[in-house]
């Protein structure tokens, strides 16, 4: 993606599909994890919740720092 060639209403809309698609992959995770039981796989489902997580949270950054440059 171009950064450039993107208005900040386009970004910010791009960040919203983004989150959708996080907290899709999220709730994914969460019905699949609780399905597993405790083992390796659970262990894996665990830590890719938390990477999600992080990429949430950076999202939310992303989007302050949107936020801030166009006001």
């Amino acid at each position: 993606m171009d950064r450039g060639t993107h208005s900040s209403d386009e970004l910010q809309e791009e960040l919203e599909t983004a989150e959708e698609h996080l907290s899709e992959a999220e709730e994914i995770l969460w019905v699949t994890a609780s399905n597993v039981g405790p083992d390796k796989y659970a262990i894996q489902l665990e830590e890719m919740t938390q990477r999600l997580w992080d990429l949430q949270h950076e999202l939310d950054d992303l989007r302050q720092d949107i936020d801030d440059i166009t006001r």
